[in-house]
């Protein structure tokens, strides 16, 4: 009988790899052949036998009508993670670690006490802030591994620990259906995890021109990964003019914050520095659908609504049942859009 399931566009899954996927799979493994030559090789003389044995474990991200990401791993008391990979066009929307938590929670098994994984030092800049963001330490450095004169760096993290994390990340981001595991979608709950947060004037402008994509924050939470955010610029705006959705979360030390998010941070080096001296790591908050409201939402209007409320220095969780988000809800709520929710109060466009 004909599968169908895979000629069918649809919500993207991810599930197991079946003995169709894997041809798609070598293809995806085949685009990294620069930093891991011979990985065609490995594939079919390693992987495919470990495959059929059980040896290893593979999760693919479906997309309906192709693989666009795998995991492949090795599992044992010091399990390995091989491989995680996702094609540019599904990054940055939460994809990689719905990926990664299907990935352990094959890999890890009772008797697993770790898992490492090793990044070569010429692959994207956001793989070590990745995979620290997951719980990984870096514990060595082994030069000439894949490539001669290249670094591989190797990041360990305790099974239990990671398991666990990313278990609740999924459970709260996912749904686990006969399928596999498939991304709950935003509007599902307008209400979920969504935070204040301030903001200077300056760098406002700049998120509406795309100019500044990333946040730095001395105090955050990996946790709010995926929540939406609604901006108050400060003085002299004195206002809710922006909202958007952060799509990843990195934790890392502040020299490697910099190297990874220079060109996305929108503020000089010196800057960078002076905001984190005195503290060893920070935050770097990666956002999307950065749109203004279209009608911005006054500080006199937030405290009608609710006379205790100052803007948060760090940030403010915004709960369903809070003034502001009464007050929120009520006019998205005539302005007749779906739900109901803060989101009718985005424009559609940065041009509207």
């Amino acid at each position: 009988m004909m599968d169908t399931r895979r000629k069918q566009a649809g919500p993207p899954v991810i599930r197991a790899a079946e003995p169709q996927d894997y041809a798609q799979i070598r293809q995806l493994l085949g685009e990294t052949s620069r930093l891991y030559p011979g990985i065609d090789l490995w594939w079919h003389k390693t992987v495919l036998p470990d495959l059929r044995t059980g040896r290893r474990v593979a999760v693919v991200l479906e997309t309906g009508e192709s693989v666009e990401g795998v995991f492949i791993g090795k599992p044992g008391r010091r399990a390995k993670l091989c491989t995680l990979r996702i094609q540019k066009p599904w990054r940055d929307r939460g994809l990689g670690t719905l990926l990664m938590a299907e990935g352990i929670r094959n890999l890890v098994q009772d008797d697993t006490r770790e898992v490492y994984v090793t990044v070569s030092e010429a692959a994207e800049p956001g793989c070590p802030c990745f995979f620290k963001s997951m719980g990984f330490s870096m514990i060595d450095v082994q030069r000439d591994r894949y490539v001669h004169g290249v670094d591989e760096l190797i990041y360990s993290s305790p099974a239990r620990e990671l398991k666990a994390n990313l278990n609740r990340i999924a459970s709260e981001r996912a749904a686990r259906t006969l399928f596999g595991l498939v991304p709950k979608p935003p509007e599902q709950d307008p209400y979920s995890r969504t935070l204040v947060m301030s903001l200077r004037p300056l760098f406002a402008e700049m998120m509406v021109r795309g100019e500044k994509t990333v946040e730095f924050r001395r105090r955050f939470s990996r946790g709010h990964a995926g929540a939406k955010v609604l901006f108050y610029v400060s003085s002299p705006v004195r206002a809710v003019t922006l909202c958007a959705r952060i799509s990843h979360v990195d934790l890392v030390e502040t020299e490697e914050l910099w190297r990874a998010h220079r060109d996305r941070g929108g503020i000089s080096r010196e800057a960078f520095a002076e905001y984190f001296a005195g503290v060893d790591e920070g935050y770097a908050l990666s956002l999307e659908n950065v749109i203004p409201l279209k009608t911005p939402v006054s500080l006199q209007r937030l405290r009608n609504a609710w006379p205790s409320f100052h803007p948060p220095q760090a940030f403010q969780v915004l709960t369903a049942d809070s003034p502001i988000g009464r007050m929120l809800h009520s006019e998205g709520s005539e302005g007749g859009a779906e739900n109901g929710h803060w989101d009718s109060l985005c424009s559609a466009s940065l041009g509207s």
